[in-house]
């Protein structure tokens, strides 16, 4: 067994390695039956944590081992820009990350449930900001990029509330542009990174965690039977 991490709810997680009581032969001949099954794949053959898919990934190239940071702890560095992606919407949300020489490192993956982005940004974002990066709130400025969904910049301008962009501006703060808004435009960056060594796309196992549960198949594209 190995380390994998201890979770902020106290509770910790071992991988049990891949193949341990079956032959090469048999691996090869479960991998042939199900082929063209990449979930059962990940959990019967490789040994990865997942769920059982409703469609196809679509973050097609994740993998455990190679995107999350097993046993360890991302540190955001003081000498480098914290890049944030926000949604808006009933369940705001905030992906914060950093580059670094040889990774892509997301530092945390912030959603609130049935909230605005006041809330959002009260309740999780500025605590995060607050604990891990205190430094980058003394100069927003200096330190914050942000990209959002330019949906998001829209709404009564006689009321900051109505506009989450002008609400990020008030409580966050730095260098604001809207994301792409064509879905190759939003999904092929993802797929490069997740497909290329150098630099690693590499997630925290503590401060996204669903993040990390919607990339290994819980995001997923919706078929129909036919």
């Amino acid at each position: 067994q190995r380390f994998v991490a201890r979770r902020h709810d106290g509770t910790a997680c071992w991988r049990i390695p891949p193949g341990e009581r079956a032959s090469a032969e048999d691996r090869a001949e479960w991998t042939r039956a199900l082929e063209g099954r990449p979930d059962m794949l990940r959990r019967l053959i490789a040994g990865e944590p997942g769920t059982l898919s409703l469609g196809p990934q679509v973050a097609a190239g994740f993998s455990y081992d190679d995107h999350v940071a097993a046993g360890r702890r991302l540190v955001a560095d003081p000498h480098t820009v914290l890049w944030l992606g926000h949604d808006g919407g009933l369940t705001p949300a905030t992906v914060i990350g950093q580059r670094a020489p040889h990774e892509i490192k997301i530092l945390a993956a912030l959603a609130s449930k049935h909230a605005g982005t006041r809330q959002h940004v009260k309740g999780l974002v500025r605590p995060w900001l607050a604990e891990h990066a205190p430094w980058a709130l003394d100069d927003p400025e200096a330190w914050f990029r942000h990209r959002y969904d330019e949906s998001m910049d829209t709404g009564d301008q006689g009321d900051i509330d109505s506009n989450p962009v002008r609400v990020l501006r008030e409580l966050i703060g730095g260098s604001f542009r809207p994301g792409p808004v064509t879905w190759d435009g939003r999904r092929e960056p993802l797929l490069a990174a997740l497909n290329i060594r150098d630099p690693r796309l590499i997630l925290d196992p503590w401060h996204a965690g669903d993040l990390i549960k919607a990339m290994a198949g819980r995001w997923y594209y919706l078929q129909r039977p036919d």
